[in-house]
């Protein structure tokens, strides 16, 4: 890609990094702002349905190819529990901790979903399981709001994230974490009290003096913190048929990134 002179900027992240097809993405705002584009240009290389750990590989296979980016990283706070998943829709890579270290688990990866299923056929037995677990959850419902995998997915994460960052760290790369939080109720709520995923990322952010945009925080500024105000004005920053940011709300996560990325970058 030829940028002419300017300096790359690359966003990973998944579906909310790369938008939907609603909505307009952050490198057509921001590549159309003549004071961010007379310096920079944004490259988008978000994926949609991607976890933690696909975020994590593509960057690194990938960043090397350009001249000092400056790097943003998204995290949609769902796809923390994307990065213990050996199949998500399809198969993919995955992580898991050995002799202190990240492993990367992914021999083989079938590039065709349907010769991946037709090898890998779920057992009957697991049909019969998720209909006992889905009866137990309608009986004994207190019992199943524990995610009893929050543990593991709170270490494969953290080991993740570190990992990027210390990557970046010795290339001496500007970073910027972008942190994305979903509307879905019953699961994740933005004018809620925060849930163990945002509560992590959090300390994680501040302990580790991590340079992190919060999407949440944005857009209850913007709607002056007002969760009244807030659940009238949905559509303002959330799409009803698929509940990703709007053009709107793309356009303020945008503005706080420009202004990032002048301030704090030569």
């Amino acid at each position: 890609v030829n940028v002419h002179g300017r300096r790359p900027v690359l966003l990973y992240g998944d579906s909310f990094a790369e938008c939907v097809p609603e909505s307009r993405c952050f490198q057509h705002i921001l590549n159309k702002d003549k004071e961010f584009s007379d310096q920079y240009y944004l490259l988008n290389y978000g994926v949609g349905g991607y976890g933690v750990d696909q975020i994590f590989l593509l960057l690194a296979n990938s960043m090397q190819h350009f001249e000092n980016p400056f790097v943003i990283i998204s995290i949609m706070t769902l796809d923390l529990d994307r990065s213990i998943l050996s199949v998500r829709l399809g198969q993919k890579p995955y992580f898991r901790i050995e002799n202190g270290g990240l492993s990367l688990q992914d021999d083989p990866i079938y590039s065709d979903l349907h010769t991946f299923y037709a090898e890998n056929p779920p057992q009957v037995r697991s049909y019969l399981y998720r209909r006992l677990m889905n009866l137990l959850r309608k009986q004994f419902p207190s019992y199943f709001e524990v995610d009893r995998k929050i543990p593991q997915k709170i270490e494969i994460n953290e080991r993740i994230i570190l990992e990027m960052v210390s990557e970046l760290r010795q290339r001496d790369l500007d970073f910027l974490f972008l942190i994305f939080h979903p509307h879905r109720p019953g699961v994740s709520s933005i004018n809620e009290k925060s849930g163990w995923r945002e509560r992590f990322l959090r300390q994680l952010m501040e302990e580790n003096q991590i340079p992190c945009i919060w999407s949440k925080d944005v857009i209850l500024r913007d709607c002056n913190g007002s969760f009244t105000h807030f659940r009238r004005s949905f559509d303002t920053y959330f799409l009803p048929q698929n509940r990703h940011p709007t053009t709107y709300a793309n356009k303020l996560i945008a503005r706080r990134i420009k202004a990032y990325i002048l301030e704090n970058s030569p």
